[in-house]
């Protein structure tokens, strides 16, 4: 199952929720979890729910 955690967003904007899946340490897009950040925000990375939108596809039955 993956997880929602709060990190900071590459082009330096604020916080925002990535996508983690179990036992990693990086987002979905590539940053280092960084697992201190407050959870006071209620924007999306683009880049990790794009992905997790892709990987749900290519997991979806058929």
């Amino acid at each position: 199952m993956y997880e929602m955690h709060v990190g900071a967003v590459p082009a330096g904007t604020g916080p925002a929720w990535h996508v983690v899946a179990p036992g990693h340490a990086t987002t979905l897009c590539g940053q280092v979890l960084d697992r201190t950040g407050s959870s006071d925000t209620d924007h999306h990375c683009t880049p990790c729910m794009a992905r997790l939108q892709e990987l749900m596809h290519h997991d979806a039955p058929h």
